[in-house]
């Protein structure tokens, strides 16, 4: 009797220590794989023999209920799972466990520093992860081992053609895949060595100093009218194209690249609908920003060190009256080994063109021209010019030719840009007032030096060296002074709101 009494208490004592539904199971702890570990499933709760060492920052103030057999310690599954930064899964079928870091939306943060796009998970632990980079679309991956993601999928537009995708890639191993997809351009790409709890990834413009950096685009609403500014690290050239169906404003700035720091407009006021930004060439690096309008508008564009200023609408009075405190640039055309149009009787056009622009300057001492002897000045010297001074307007000084056998005849004034009619339009009205030439209009051409100068800027044809009559009024001192003066009577009818 007290033997058999004493076997059952040893047995059920037995039963308490050692639960008699132990068994071989998988473990997958942060993403690696434990083949053969021992576990115990005891009234629905589930106990697994494995070091817990990589978990250890997650348990210094918690207790997990452990089972000893042997010289094995079988740790609470159920414990684990309630600790709220880690995934636990049971599969009683397949007699497999999963313990994951648990990944939310929160621990991804993202911020653009004055010379890169930084991206950054931060987990409890240390987890591993793979890195690549791939194209067609250009795009970069990380794969997070041992991460389970709560929800499942994420999606985030970043701008500037960036878009963030986060997904649960598979499941034992669990592993979450963090999918950047890049612009046509590929940045130079940095990863946090691994592992880390906290993965970065750097992306940095490979165009990073060459040429101005596009740091801000603002909008704003100032005395009825609307303003937009471009603001750069250094004045780069630029041209503008204002477009019709549907109506919008263009500005290509080269050399120039989007800093990854770009500060975006948070509002739009009426014409300007919406606002659009590119890097829209790598060579050159060219950056185009695009104002939509609600229709066809009027602008006026200015230049500034560092500074694009647009003014959307009817154009106002010129800010300035005062010629004499204005920086105006007159280019005389052609000149040293080029020497432009030529007579029969040889009078060489560049020659006349300098004359008409230092009898400006006699008239106007504050304006700089472009060379003041007979030099050679490339078309792009000429445009560079403009920007070093930080010109207000500028005005590049030609006579015309015909080819051999055709004549032509009167006076034709250039521009190219919007912001340069109205400056186009009074200087041609004073020439063909003053000249007494037929009138060839106001045309619209993309000459180099017109095209790519930073401010308004118009080229103008004052006559014609292959028409002989007109030749014979070149060459004498009086017709040219003539022109000189409706420059800069032009000039000031442009500055004082003409038109």
């Amino acid at each position: 009797m007290r033997n058999s009494l004493a076997l059952s208490l040893l047995f059920l004592l037995s039963s308490l220590l050692y639960p008699r539904e132990e068994e071989k199971c998988r473990v997958f702890l942060l993403g690696k794989s434990y083949e053969l570990q021992s576990c115990i499933v005891d009234q629905g709760k589930v106990f697994v023999a494995l070091d817990i060492s990589p978990l250890s920052s997650l348990l210094k103030e918690t207790k997990l209920t452990t089972l000893k057999k042997g010289n094995e310690t079988f740790y609470s599954l159920n414990d684990l799972s309630n600790l709220k930064a880690l995934s636990c899964k049971w599969d009683g079928e397949k007699k497999q466990a999963i313990v994951a870091v648990r990944l939310k939306r929160e621990n991804i943060t993202w911020e653009r520093t004055t010379s890169s796009l930084i991206f950054q998970i931060t987990t409890p632990v240390p987890l591993s992860f793979q890195t690549g980079i791939l194209s067609s679309p250009n795009r970069v991956f990380l794969d997070i081992i041992g991460a389970h993601l709560y929800p499942a999928k994420i999606e985030e537009n970043i701008g500037d053609n960036l878009k963030m995708r986060i997904e649960q890639h598979s499941v034992a191993p669990d592993v979450v895949r963090f999918v950047l997809d890049l612009p046509l351009y590929l940045p130079k790409v940095e990863f946090s060595p691994s592992p880390s709890n906290r993965i970065t990834i750097s992306l940095t413009s490979p165009l990073k100093g060459k040429g101005s950096e596009l740091e801000a685009i603002h909008i704003m609403k100032s005395d009825g009218s609307t303003f937009a500014s471009l603001r750069l690290s250094q004045l780069s050239q630029y041209k503008t194209l204002l477009l019709k169906n549907p109506p919008r404003l263009a500005i290509d700035i080269s050399p120039a690249y989007l800093s990854p720091s770009l500060i975006l407009p948070q509002e739009f006021f009426s014409p300007i609908s919406q606002v659009r930004w590119s890097q829209f060439s790598y060579d050159p690096p060219t950056v185009r920003v695009v104002f939509d309008l609600e229709k066809e508008t009027r602008v006026e564009i200015r230049s500034e060190p560092s500074l694009i200023q647009v003014k959307f609408g009817s154009v106002a009075p010129r800010e300035f009256r005062n010629l004499e405190k204005l920086k105006i640039v007159i280019d005389p055309g052609h000149g040293g080994s080029e020497p432009g149009a030529i007579s029969k009787n040889g009078v060489r056009e560049k020659d006349i063109n300098l004359d008409i622009a230092r009898r400006v300057k006699v008239i106007l001492p504050t304006v700089f021209l472009t060379r003041e002897d007979d030099i050679d000045v490339s078309l792009e010297g000429r445009v560079n010019f403009a920007y070093q001074v930080n010109a207000d307007v500028f005005i590049s000084i030609h006579n015309n030719s015909m080819p051999e056998g055709r004549v032509g005849t009167g006076t034709e004034t250039y521009y190219f840009r919007e912001d340069s009619l109205i400056l186009a339009q009074c200087v041609h009205e004073v020439l063909v007032s003053k000249l007494g030439l037929p009138d060839g209009g106001v045309k619209r051409r993309g000459f180099y030096v017109i095209k790519n100068s930073p401010c308004p800027s118009i080229l103008i044809e004052g006559a014609y060296l292959s028409n002989p009559s007109e030749e014979k009024l070149l060459v004498t001192e009086e017709f040219r002074q003539r022109i000189a003066e409706a420059v800069v009577e032009g000039l000031r009818k442009y500055f004082e709101g003409g038109k």
